[in-house]
């Protein structure tokens, strides 16, 4: 069983860890390489605090209340995170956390994003579709995304 609240700031490291974590091992449409690139090391400190705190959050739990996945909103629109521990993906972790996101964006803003190759089957289920796909570079490496808009 999955419940989705909003986070608060004792979440953060528990986040930090949720991601790296996912991009690490639940991404394996990307190498190794790429994955470390993009995520070289478990998010925290003052500047993970700060993006965090300018947004909404969301996260996941199960029955142990530790994170199944989190999912964030900027004012703009934009979803800057949305990512689902790896022995949860395809569970309606990646569903649940859409559903509150959707529950309290006004009704008239543009919701986008940029998505993973592993993260776009998930937004375009729920309506979005992709405007272009791009390559980002971190780290030396070339990652492949997409921006999606909620149509």
């Amino acid at each position: 069983m999955t419940w989705v609240t909003r986070a608060h700031l004792g979440d953060a490291s528990a986040l930090g860890h949720l991601m790296f974590e996912a991009v690490r091992y639940g991404a394996p449409l990307y190498s190794v390489r790429a994955r470390t690139a993009w995520m070289p090391r478990r998010p925290a400190g003052r500047r993970w605090y700060r993006k965090l705190a300018v947004q909404k959050v969301w996260v996941a739990r199960g029955a142990s209340r530790k994170p199944h996945g989190v999912i964030t909103l900027r004012a703009d629109g934009y979803i800057d995170l949305a990512f689902v521990a790896p022995h949860m993906v395809g569970k309606g972790v990646f569903s649940a956390l859409m559903r509150a996101l959707l529950d309290e964006a006004r009704a008239d803003q543009m919701l986008f994003t940029h998505a993973s190759l592993h993260a776009q089957p998930a937004f375009a289920a729920h309506g979005f579709g992709v405007v272009h796909r791009e390559v980002v570079r971190r780290n030396g490496e070339g990652l492949r995304r997409a921006l999606m808009r909620l149509n």
